[in-house]
C-alpha cells in the first residue's frame, strides 16, 4: 500500500495529467480544424486573386485590341487620304496637259474647218459652172481679140486690083473667120468640161497647201502627248503603289499590336494561374503540415492522458484516493481498464 500522504498527491498529478492530456488532444484537433480553415481561405482568397488578375488580364487584351483596330483605321484612313490627295494631283496634272493639248488642238481644228469651209465654197455647183463659162469666154476672147487681116486682093505684090476678086476674097475670109470661131467655141464648149475637175483640183491643192502648217503642227502636238503626260500618270501609279504598300504596312502594324495584346493576355493569365496554383500549393502544404502537427499532437496528448490514466488506476488500486477524486467509492478495488488486465502489480 502506498502512503497515505503520497496517494493524494499521485491521485492528483495523474488526474492532471489526464486532463493535460486530453486538452492537448482537444487543442490537436482545434489545430487541425484551424488549418482545414486556413487552407480552404487561401484557397478563396487565391481564386478571387486569379480571378481578378485574369479579368484586369481580360480587360487590359480587349482595350489593346479596341485601341490596336482603332489605330489601325486611323492610319488606313489617313494612308487612303494621302493616297487620293496624291492621285487627284496627279489627275488635275494630267487634266492640265490635256486641257492644253485640247486648246491647240482646237485651233488647229479650226484652221482646218475653215479651210474645209472655203474648199466647199470654192468648189460649190455655181462655182464649177462658173469656171466652165470662164473657160468659154477665155477661148472666145482669145478667137475674137486675134488680130488676122482680111484678104485682099490689093497689095504691092497682089497683081490684082479687081473688085469683084477682092469681094470674093473678102467673103471667102469671113466665112473662113466664121468657122474658125465656131470651131473655137465648139473647143472651148469641150475643154470646159475640164474646167471644174482643174478647179477642184487647183482648190484641194492650195487647201493642202494651207493646212499643211497646222496639220504637221497637230502631228506634232499628238506625238509628243505621251511624253507631256508621262509625269502625271507616272504620279498617279507612284500614288496607288504607295498607297497599297502604306495600307499593307498598317494592316500588319495593326495585326502585330494584336498578337501583342494576345501575348500579353497569354501572359498574364499563365502568370495569375502559376500564382493561384503556388498559393493552393502552399496553403496545402501549410495544411498538410498544420495536420501532421496536430496529429503528433494528439498522440502526445493520447501518451499523456494514457499515463494519466495508468497513474489513476495504480492510485486507486494501492491506495484510499480522496474523496473529491475517488471515482469508485463504494468498492476497495476498481475495475481495471481495458487491455491492462495483464499488467504486472505494483510493489
Amino acid at each position: 500500500m502506498c502512503d497515505p500522504v503520497v496517494t493524494p498527491i499521485l491521485a492528483a498529478v495523474s488526474l492532471g495529467t489526464s486532463i493535460y492530456g486530453g486538452v492537448q488532444q482537444a487543442n490537436a484537433q482545434r489545430s487541425a480544424a484551424n488549418a482545414i480553415a486556413q487552407q480552404n481561405a487561401a484557397d478563396i482568397a487565391a481564386q478571387n486573386q486569379g480571378f481578378t488578375q485574369r479579368m484586369e488580364a481580360t480587360q487590359a487584351q480587349t482595350q489593346a485590341q479596341q485601341q490596336a483596330f482603332q489605330q489601325t483605321i486611323a492610319n488606313r484612313a489617313q494612308i487612303a487620304d494621302t493616297m487620293r490627295q496624291q492621285q487627284q494631283g496627279a489627275f488635275q496634272a494630267n487634266q492640265s496637259v490635256l486641257g492644253a493639248e485640247n486648246t491647240q488642238q482646237e485651233a488647229l481644228r479650226a484652221v482646218g474647218d475653215q479651210a474645209a469651209q472655203n474648199l466647199l465654197s470654192q468648189t460649190s455647183a455655181p462655182q464649177l459652172a462658173q469656171s466652165q463659162s470662164d473657160y468659154q469666154t477665155q477661148a472666145a476672147n482669145m478667137l475674137g481679140n486675134a488680130n488676122v487681116p482680111a484678104l485682099t486682093a490689093q497689095g504691092p505684090s497682089s497683081g490684082v486690083n479687081d473688085p469683084a476678086t477682092n469681094a470674093a476674097l473678102a467673103r471667102r475670109t469671113a466665112e473662113a473667120a466664121a468657122n474658125i470661131r465656131q470651131y473655137g467655141a465648139t473647143a472651148a464648149k469641150v475643154g470646159s468640161y475640164n474646167a471644174p475637175l482643174n478647179l477642184i483640183g487647183n482648190a484641194i491643192t492650195n487647201t493642202q497647201t494651207g493646212i499643211m502648217p497646222a496639220a504637221a503642227a497637230s502631228q506634232l502636238l499628238q506625238s509628243g502627248s505621251n511624253l507631256r503626260l508621262a509625269p502625271s500618270q507616272l504620279l498617279w501609279t507612284q500614288a496607288g503603289q504607295y498607297g497599297n504598300a502604306a495600307d499593307l504596312a498598317a494592316q500588319s502594324s495593326g495585326q502585330n499590336a494584336l498578337q501583342l495584346a494576345s501575348l500579353k493576355y497569354n501572359n498574364a493569365t499563365q502568370l495569375a494561374d502559376l500564382q493561384q496554383s503556388d498559393t493552393e500549393r502552399a496553403a496545402q502544404n501549410a495544411a498538410n503540415q498544420a495536420a501532421a502537427n496536430a496529429a503528433y499532437q494528439q498522440q502526445m496528448g493520447q501518451v499523456i492522458s494514457g499515463i494519466g490514466n495508468i497513474g489513476s488506476y495504480a492510485t486507486g488500486r494501492y491506495g484510499t484516493l480522496p474523496g473529491f477524486l475517488d471515482k469508485y467509492p463504494n468498492t476497495t478495488t476498481p475495475p481495471l481498464p481495458a487491455g491492462t488486465a495483464n499488467l504486472p502489480a505494483f510493489a
